[in-house]
């Protein structure tokens, strides 16, 4: 957790050039040519196929891998969202963030009702996770559907944000969902 944060826009240059570095360290965790024999995404891919998921949902380092592939810079958001995307990118492992401030409860990894509200980015209709999904949820809702795919509005980060709740999934958070599958 972070607390007191400046993640005003205005920062945001200080950060172009981390994420430039990282497309190029990036490239590294791309010497297979073909996705889905890539050790880095098959491991992801492989856990995404031990729950219900939403058509076409893959984890988030394999979206950001997929667009550095193909040319795309990413671009810069907030300071937050740009060091996690630049820390997903260098080590190849899902990273999120989301505003502390905006928790219902507390943020929890566990299966979904299939009932938690849940409003991503770009739409306003509500799109509840499948029931059995992997989810981050406080009492109000999804947080992060598929596990590391979608976030919601709701927590997102955003310039505003002071105070902050950062994940960085490694292979320990995914013996730990498995123990929350295996139930």
């Amino acid at each position: 957790m972070f607390n007191g944060i400046d993640n005003s826009v205005k920062q945001n240059g200080r950060f172009e050039g981390l994420i430039r570095e990282a497309e190029k360290e990036a490239m590294t965790h791309l010497a297979a040519g073909d996705f889905s024999s890539n050790e880095v995404i098959k491991v992801w891919r492989e856990a995404f196929q031990k729950f219900k998921t939403k058509k076409g949902a893959r984890s988030s380092i394999e979206a950001l891998l997929k667009r550095v592939h193909r040319g795309d810079h990413i671009g810069a958001i907030n300071p937050l969202v740009d060091i996690y995307n630049s820390i997903s990118l260098k080590y190849a492992l899902p990273c999120g963030g989301e505003d502390i401030d905006t928790f219902a409860g507390d943020i929890r990894l566990t299966r979904a009702d299939g009932n938690e509200p849940f409003i991503t980015l770009g739409t306003d209709e509500n799109s509840p996770p499948h029931e059995g999904e992997i989810v981050y949820k406080d009492d109000e809702g999804a947080i992060c559907r598929c596990w590391n795919w979608r976030e919601s509005v709701r927590t997102m980060l955003t310039e505003k944000t002071e105070n902050a709740f950062m994940c960085i999934e490694t292979e320990e958070l995914q013996i730990s969902a498995r123990k929350c599958l295996a139930r």
